[in-house]
């Protein structure tokens, strides 16, 4: 009830020139060995219709700083909005995204699965 806002808001600035130019939208955050994960959809610049799309992720220690990670799942070039909606799944030592695919089918879900990076 008692919120404040982040002095550095948004949290994840769009960045001229990138993939993420357009967009930056929180989606899904899980917990896992002392960070926090986010899935986000990103896009180029706009008009949003013709724009690149995709998600890509982020960790922090805190919610609050984040640490862009930049890799980049499944965008669509120039096809506009698509690959939007990830989301975790997580089953045991399994992590999962799952996403809206964007293939002519109505409400048409997509997964993808991520292996462990050693940092």
């Amino acid at each position: 009830f008692h919120l404040t806002r982040a002095e550095n808001n948004p949290v994840i600035p769009t960045v001229p020139g990138r993939y993420d130019a357009g967009t930056t939208g929180r989606r899904d955050i899980i917990y896992s060995g002392g960070w926090y994960y986010m899935v986000y959809e990103v896009s180029t610049e706009q008009p949003y219709d013709t724009a690149d799309w995709g998600h890509t992720f982020a960790r922090s220690k805190d919610l609050i700083h984040w640490d862009v990670l930049g890799k980049v799942l499944y965008p669509t070039t120039g096809g506009g909005m698509g690959h939007d909606g990830p989301n975790w799944y997580v089953d045991g030592d399994d992590v999962y995204v799952y996403f809206r695919s964007h293939d002519g089918t109505p409400n048409c879900t997509s997964r993808t699965k991520l292996v462990p990076v050693a940092e």
